[in-house]
């Protein structure tokens, strides 16, 4: 089974429980499932990640969960240091 932190979430919403029980069947024992990681970027300011999945040897995945809408945004692969100049993943999450 999938690593979840923390174990029993407190929800904000029913959509983030939603997300988390597809995510949680879906993952193996390889990944890690963590709700609401909390962390304060020097640009962004106070940020939370609403869902964050962790892929051993690939990376993660950031997901924002809004009430109102389902959606799907292809994955980009983010080079800190390449051609495209400096991106913040903080920014991305807030």
């Amino acid at each position: 089974m999938v690593r979840l932190i923390p174990e029993s979430p407190d929800f904000q919403d029913d959509s983030e429980r939603v997300a988390w029980m597809a995510l949680r069947a879906s993952l193996n024992d390889d990944h890690a499932l963590l709700h609401g990681v909390r962390f304060t970027d020097a640009e962004a300011g106070e940020v939370e990640i609403d869902l964050l999945v962790l892929f051993p040897d690939v990376g993660a995945a950031v997901i924002e969960v809004n009430l109102d809408s389902t959606s799907y945004s292809a994955s980009v692969d983010v080079s800190l240091q390449g051609p495209c100049g400096e991106l913040l993943p903080a920014l991305l999450a807030s």
